[in-house]
């Protein structure tokens, strides 16, 4: 009986969303052509590319770690990672400033990841799969489009790019700036990348009831035993 109180108690705050876990997943399975999104440090060159991609989380969630399959570690000093609303209509994420002009009162929340954010090659593919746990949190809305945007620093010319995911919950497109146009376009394929957190906890009445429900559940065991 006490593994089953256990168990009880286990089931009834995961489906809370205590704990880690995947809240969107487009880089599991990805084996496809390279997206380019790579800036030139110092000060940048006419081949940089940035590129977006979109997401829908089912929930209301707080996203704590980022994962992501692209190129080679090679003359990457480190990364940018931005997270975007939508404009209305979904087409595009909601974009203010040049890329290489922005502030973060230009997106949503912006990290800044020094060196090769834990690269490891990916068996039996050409790809490296990278992760970074943010420092501090970003709480998104469910059934809410947004766009994240990551960008290698490089050191050296060739480009690096992200995966094309093969995954079903992508749309196949993706949007791009290109900075020697300067131009914004819609590109072809899905980026791979992944994000984990939690669900958002809820109300505190409906952490009572779930209290009040394990209570009732251990007071009908001691019953059980006195008679």
């Amino acid at each position: 009986m006490k593994k089953l109180l256990l168990l009880a108690a286990a089931t009834s705050l995961s489906a809370f969303g205590f704990g880690q876990t995947i809240l969107y997943d487009k880089m599991t399975g990805a084996t496809g052509g390279i997206i380019q999104s790579a800036w030139w440090e110092p000060n940048g060159t006419d081949y940089d590319v940035y590129t977006w991609d979109d997401f829908t989380l089912t929930a209301n969630s707080t996203v704590n770690e980022v994962y992501w399959r692209g190129a080679g570690p090679d003359g990457i000093s480190g990364f940018s990672i931005r997270f975007y609303e939508s404009i209305g209509g979904g087409s595009q994420p909601k974009i203010t400033a040049l890329p290489e002009n922005e502030t973060p009162a230009d997106y949503l929340k912006g990290y800044d990841v020094s060196g090769i954010a834990g690269a490891t090659a990916v068996p039996g593919t050409s790809l490296f799969e990278y992760h970074y746990s943010l420092p501090t949190s970003l709480t998104l809305q469910g059934n809410t489009k947004y766009w994240v945007k990551v960008t290698a620093n490089m050191t050296t010319f060739p480009f690096w790019g992200m995966a094309t995911s093969t995954s079903a919950l992508g749309d196949g497109r993706n949007f791009r700036y290109f900075t020697g146009g300067p131009y914004f376009l819609p590109g072809n394929g899905d980026t791979a990348f992944q994000l984990r957190g939690t669900t958002t906890v809820p109300e505190p009445s409906t952490l009572v009831a779930a209290g009040i429900g394990l209570s009732l559940l251990v007071r009908r065991r001691f019953r059980k035993k006195e008679s």
